[in-house]
């Protein structure tokens, strides 16, 4: 996908979209950065955040009443898992009804990707010696 089509996407998001977006907006969950509609190879994710690597995709629901829509997904979520992001699926409903709930998920979602990620090692010092 391109990136002009990224671009044309993010300025007609579904209203549903832009009430997550509020909260993600100014890294309000998890301290963590969010990108909306970002490209991957040859998709759009809806919210992407670099830092812990989670896909946040708001589906209406066509997603759930049609099998080759739920083929489409299950291939974009495999080819976005090889890659190391987790894909965290919700429903138009789900936002507008309780958004509150929706960023708690996302919330513990960072938390599990913060708390597995392997501590980084210092760095040397300099010199190379202990002391």
């Amino acid at each position: 996908m391109s990136i002009q089509r990224a671009r044309v996407l993010r300025n007609d998001m579904p209203e549903p979209e832009r009430v997550l977006w509020q909260c993600l907006r100014v890294r309000s969950i998890g301290g963590k950065k969010f990108r909306r509609q970002h490209p991957i190879g040859d998709y759009i994710l809806d919210f992407y955040s670099p830092g812990t690597a989670i896909n946040i995709e708001i589906d209406g629901d066509s997603h759930f009443e049609s099998p080759i829509a739920e083929r489409r997904d299950a291939k974009r979520d495999a080819y976005l898992s090889a890659r190391g992001i987790r894909t965290l699926r919700f429903t138009n409903r789900d936002v507008m009804e309780n958004v509150e709930g929706v960023c708690e998920a996302i919330a513990r979602a960072i938390r599990e990707r913060d708390s597995a990620s392997p501590p980084l090692a210092p760095p040397p010092r300099p010199g190379g010696g202990g002391g």
